[in-house]
């Protein structure tokens, strides 16, 4: 009795396999869209999230422009650049 327990268990073993085979076959083998990146930098529009400035950033992912960095204070003037992470 236990040994064909066993073996039901090593046929559904085997058919899970299969199964999870041909599932990742088919998976993969769907043809690639012609996806194109963009560079949110190079955007005509703003993409960058958190900032009200497109002009005078010092780096291309400043949330701050860098006159900026004389009317506020050192705490704020040190994250912006700092990615922010939402809740």
């Amino acid at each position: 009795m236990k040994q064909s327990a066993g073996k039901k268990q090593l046929r559904v073993t085997i058919a899970s396999i299969i199964l999870l085979i041909a599932c990742v076959q088919a998976l993969f083998a769907q043809e690639r869209a012609g996806w194109k990146w963009l560079s949110p930098t190079e955007a005509a529009f703003p993409v960058i999230e958190g900032r009200a400035w497109q002009t005078g950033l010092v780096g291309p992912y400043d949330r701050l422009p860098a006159r900026a960095k004389e009317t506020v204070r050192p705490e704020v003037c040190n994250c912006r650049r700092t990615v922010l992470a939402s809740t």
